[in-house]
């Protein structure tokens, strides 16, 4: 059993296996480290945050960010079943970096969230705009130019049993949102989650 969710995550692991049994190591020792594994803090930490009339999962994806950590966790956030008609919410920010194909890069972000059943996309940055006007209008939540114009709107739209993921390159300032999610009521301690690829 791993300690970390996510495809990404047991791909790696299943390498790390064979690494281990090929060169004659612990094999037991190595499981029982997987098994122990969690995820860092924007790199997939995850941890529940509690309001007056039940909490929410919140997963700290902010620290960076590109194609294929988004579709990564996209995947993960579509493996978590939401109680009591929660809803699966992305905050997403721009991945920089990308040069001239970065507008449809982000664009071509659409398939994955949809695939993950996100109900609601919150998103910030001229880049990942692209994606926000691509979705279907029923999954739109708000877009906005920066991460600290999207906090109101995203405080404010947060309810007991959502499952919020929050991803973007470290640029886009989204652990701000993080904070500020965790802020709402008491956040307890992490728990694993997936981690992620790099900017």
């Amino acid at each position: 059993k791993l300690g970390v969710p996510g495809e990404h995550v047991v791909m790696n692991s299943l390498g790390m296996i064979a690494v281990v049994q090929e060169m004659g190591g612990d094999l037991a020792k190595a499981l029982m480290c997987l098994a122990s594994l969690s995820a860092p803090k924007g790199r997939g930490a995850r941890s529940e945050v509690h309001l007056e009339n039940g909490s929410f999962l919140l997963i700290d994806e902010s620290y960076n960010a590109n194609p294929a950590s988004m579709a990564a966790a996209m995947a993960a956030i579509g493996q978590v079943d939401p109680k009591n008609h929660g809803r699966r919410i992305a905050v997403l920010g721009d991945m920089l970096e990308l040069g001239e194909h970065s507008s449809g890069l982000h664009a071509q972000l659409t398939k994955p969230l949809l695939a993950a059943g996100i109900d609601l996309l919150f998103a910030c940055g001229p880049h990942m705009k692209n994606l926000f006007d691509a979705v279907p209008s029923a999954r739109r939540g708000v877009y906005a130019a920066t991460s600290e114009e999207l906090k109101k709107s995203l405080l404010h739209s947060v309810r007991a049993n959502d499952v919020v993921v929050v991803k973007g390159s470290l640029g886009s300032r989204m652990g701000l949102l993080v904070t500020a999610l965790q802020e709402l009521g008491h956040a307890s301690g992490a728990t694993s989650a997936s981690s992620e690829g790099e900017e």
